[in-house]
């Protein structure tokens, strides 16, 4: 993936709404047929939701992940703040 060599870059490819990739995830949080939900590097999360989803390739050494599927949203979900550590962290640090 030539086009995916930054960690730090945030890049979104979606091909006719049946493949996307996308650049600088720190993990795949969950997935499964309907939604996919992963965290950036800088803590954000993203989501794609969609019918009939698979993940094609994940590769977190090289900070990408991509699936195909009938895709029918993406979005940044910026409730979650920034925060480093994605759901589990904030779920399990109690101030």
């Amino acid at each position: 993936m030539s086009e995916f060599n930054d960690c730090k870059a945030q890049n979104v490819i979606l091909k006719d709404r049946s493949e996307i990739k996308i650049s600088g995830i720190a993990s795949v949080d969950s997935f499964d047929e309907y939604r996919i939900c992963a965290t950036c590097q800088d803590g954000v999360a993203v989501i794609v939701d969609g019918v009939n989803l698979t993940i094609k390739e994940v590769n977190l050494d090289s900070c990408y992940v991509e699936a195909n599927g009938d895709i029918q949203g993406f979005f940044y979900d910026t409730r979650s703040g920034g925060n480093k550590g994605g759901f589990l962290k904030t779920l399990f640090m109690r101030k």
